[in-house]
């Protein structure tokens, strides 16, 4: 076998090139997770593989062991890489049109704020985000990691400029659910207003107040 795929040690990049790869093969063929761990085990001839494992690799929420990691660079070996954010930075860059030069690269924590539900009206979420923004040809790439005490997802995105402000469009890494926002700058990081769309049911539902699976946020971003 080609020694390359006995690989068992991966850098964080690499780590995030085999999640891209696994789930746009997801999204291609339209299947889930154990889906996909059925198809992982069936290729690699192997059995037992933790859904559970494959899921928290996918959503980029701890550091998965190297051997799972190894299993899933196999698989996905073969598979093709797209960049998605790329194209539409680049489609919505030329959209706007330039901004006014300000630089929003960096690492932000974001505190954000409900500002529409039921009961929790003005009161800050039980967690906060952490958003890293690197600069990109025309536009900026972001990806948002959001962890409370009931929810830790994971957003990919853009941010492009129009005109004073930021316009950040993101998705759920796992569930594709939007997440968008409109940034100005202030001193050091910025602030803005924005939406999160949930599909939310449950002990989440009654916690926000969720009757439309839509979540008006105000958020701060300060930067790290």
């Amino acid at each position: 076998m080609d020694q390359a795929l006995e690989r068992q040690t991966f850098t964080v990049a690499e780590r995030e090139q085999i999640r891209k790869k696994l789930l746009f093969y997801m999204k291609e063929h339209r299947i889930g997770v154990p889906a996909l761990t059925q198809r992982i085990e069936i290729a690699l001839k192997r059995d037992g593989l933790p859904v559970k494992t494959l899921q928290r690799f996918l959503a980029g929420r701890m550091r998965t062991h190297d051997p799972f990691v190894a299993l899933c660079y196999r698989f996905a070996a073969g598979l093709t890489t797209p960049d998605p954010i790329a194209e539409l930075g680049e489609r919505l860059s030329i959209f706007y049109g330039a901004g006014t030069g300000h630089d929003y690269s960096g690492i932000y924590v974001s505190d954000p704020e409900v500002i529409d539900a039921d009961f929790m009206l003005g009161q800050n979420l039980p967690g906060s985000s952490l958003i890293e923004i690197s600069a990109q040809a025309g536009f900026y790439r972001v990806t948002e990691k959001v962890v409370s005490e009931i929810e830790y997802a994971t957003y990919d995105g853009v941010l492009v400029c129009s005109g004073e402000a930021a316009v950040v469009l993101l998705k759920d890494r796992l569930t594709n659910l939007a997440r968008n926002y409109m940034l100005w700058p202030e001193n050091d990081g910025m602030c803005g207003r924005g939406g999160n769309a949930r599909f939310a049911s449950g002990y989440a539902s009654e916690i926000w107040g969720l009757t439309k699976g839509f979540e008006p946020l105000s958020l701060r971003l300060r930067k790290k």
